[in-house]
């Protein structure tokens, strides 16, 4: 498939780790280009520094044209702000989950997480449920970090939706 999307046994896509978007990281500019074909919600308040570099977790939902509905949450690299553009490391990849709902239709995707590896980008995308409003979505991703360092880090940020388990080194996002 042109986007690099494997489909599970429930018929949801999901990115390969290795895919062609791993080579061009992210930015602003791509979530402007998005919002205009699609109902979009994001969240890139997860900036945090860390040894010397700069750090973000940005998460999607909403309707993804042809892929239905879906979210996904990268971790990146490198920027200065939320405006510049960020890298991708594969060698940050780390447990992660994602759980998508829209508020009538039920449960779209129940706690994937990405056939039990890690992940430096996690993604869902339903394409039984097309044309949804990304406003009657509510995506819960959750991060383990596996560098008690890093997580503290991130934590000491208090980022904007972000809630923190201290004990688990696990941080939760609600969008």
């Amino acid at each position: 498939m042109i986007l690099d999307m494997k489909k599970d046994s429930n018929g949801i896509y999901h990115a390969d780790f290795d895919c062609w978007q791993s080579k061009f990281g992210y930015n602003k500019f791509f979530d402007f280009i998005f919002d205009l074909g699609t109902s979009m919600d994001y969240n890139n308040n997860g900036m945090f520094s860390y040894n010397g570099e700069n750090y973000i977790l940005w998460a999607w939902k909403g309707d993804y044209i042809n892929l239905g509905a879906g979210a996904e949450l990268g971790i990146y690299y490198g920027g200065s702000s939320k405006n510049s553009h960020w890298k991708v490391k594969k060698s940050l990849a780390m447990p992660m989950t994602l759980t998508l709902t829209h508020k009538t239709k039920g449960t779209i995707v129940n706690q994937w997480d990405n056939w039990g590896k890690d992940a430096w980008w996690i993604t869902a995308f339903n394409p039984k449920y097309r044309n949804v409003k990304a406003g009657d979505l509510t995506a819960i991703f959750t991060v383990k970090f596996t560098n008690t360092d890093m997580y503290k880090a991130f934590e000491n940020t208090k980022s904007k939706g972000w809630k923190f388990d201290n004990s688990k080194n696990i941080a939760t996002l609600v969008i």
